[in-house]
């Protein structure tokens, strides 16, 4: 795996950005850009350093925060919208991806009655063969649209999971401006005081309002594209 490949970037790296600003807000609020060339480069190596480092602690979050999700919804997105019941694909695109399944991988998964008599081993086969699906896309898919959306969806699982970390790093930011400006009563630092409250609202209002309908809505959406693309495949 690449160290800065267009997913890990987007699906990992952005979301720690977001949520360590209002650390670096904090920093340069009160202690400005450094003047002399190698501070300022030592601070912007630490900065990557700790923002790399976080990164897969931010993953990990997220992994363990999509496992309670997938449980409570009965199941990965990518298998719910294979279901009969299941609306986001239309019955005659279901059909087409059942022959495909079938002819490429020679799999026939199970029909309506069996997936009702036995949801559970219907969701199984389908997660067995969406992990071929995958790794077929990733290897011969001209249709970049469902990378883009995968990255999409880590990005906000990735945020939402760490929402905790990132109302306390806010409230930090929050306090560390509001002591700095109380030493050196700088506007500049008024406005790193401002910035952190606005980020530290909308950690609570994504984080615990808002994050659950994205992050459903965005599995989804990266499960339809990945779908339609493997009919595109050879």
């Amino acid at each position: 795996m690449e160290w800065f490949d267009s997913y890990e970037i987007r699906a990992r790296i952005a979301p720690t950005v977001i949520i360590i600003l209002p650390l670096i807000i904090m920093f340069f609020s009160i202690f400005q850009i450094p003047e002399s060339l190698i501070t300022a480069l030592i601070s912007l190596g630490l900065f990557f350093f700790v923002i790399y480092s976080l990164s897969f602690f931010i993953r990990e979050l997220g992994i363990n925060m999509q496992k309670k999700l997938w449980e409570k919804a009965g199941g990965p997105p990518s298998t719910l919208i294979m279901t009969c019941e299941d609306l986001h694909l239309s019955l005659e695109l279901k059909k087409q991806i059942y022959k495909k399944i079938k002819r490429k991988y020679e799999i026939e998964l199970p029909r309506q009655n069996d997936q009702l008599n036995d949801p559970n081993n219907f969701s199984r086969i389908v997660e067995g063969v969406f992990n071929r699906v995958r790794a077929d896309l990733h290897e011969k898919s001209q249709d970049d649209r469902w990378k883009k959306q995968n990255a999409e969806y880590g990005f906000l699982r990735n945020l939402a999971a760490s929402r905790l970390l990132w109302c306390i790093l806010s409230l930090i930011g929050i306090f560390g401006c509001f002591i700095g400006w109380i030493f050196y009563k700088n506007d500049f630092i008024l406005i790193g005081l401002a910035l952190n409250i606005i980020i530290f609202i909308s950690s609570i209002i994504f984080g615990w309002f808002k994050s659950q309908k994205v992050i459903e809505d965005a599995g989804f959406r990266y499960a339809e594209y990945a779908w339609n693309a493997f009919l595109t495949l050879p």
